[in-house]
Formats: C-alpha cells, sequence, structure tokens
C-alpha cells in the first residue's frame, strides 16, 4: 500500500501534495479512488487542508491590507 493511501487522511493529503508537486502522483486519479474507497473521513481530511493551507492564508493576506504585496512578491 503507497503511504498516500494510508489511514491518516490528513497526513495522506499532506504527503499527496508535495508527491503531485514532484510528479510523482496524479492527482485526478488519487483523489477519485480515495473518495470512492474512503468517502467522508477522507473528504473532511481534505477540506481541513483546503481551510488550513488556502483559505486561511489568503484570509490573513486581506486582513493585513494592500500595503503587504511586498511579502509575497518574489525578488
Amino acid at each position: 500500500m503507497p503511504i498516500v493511501d494510508c489511514e491518516d487522511y490528513y497526513f495522506a493529503v499532506n504527503l499527496a501534495i508535495l508527491a503531485g508537486k514532484r510528479d510523482f502522483l496524479h492527482y485526478d486519479v488519487w483523489l477519485q479512488r480515495r473518495i470512492s474507497d474512503v468517502g467522508t473521513p477522507f473528504i473532511k481530511a481534505l477540506l481541513k487542508y483546503i481551510k488550513e493551507h488556502i483559505i486561511t492564508p489568503i484570509f490573513e493576506f486581506q486582513k493585513r491590507g494592500p500595503g503587504n504585496l511586498a511579502e509575497i512578491t518574489p525578488d
């Protein structure tokens, strides 16, 4: 069993993101299989990841205002 298929779904999502960035994993196939095999617990872990790593940082950036754009602009 690949480690991205472990039962610690939140860990598996984090690891899969890294694996996908390096082209070791095809997100579409993996997500379809995990959602059909596991269902709700996996979806909850996926939504938790999205909230913590995408939505929350966006809200925090918006709170700081547009004056802090230099913080995220690459040199």
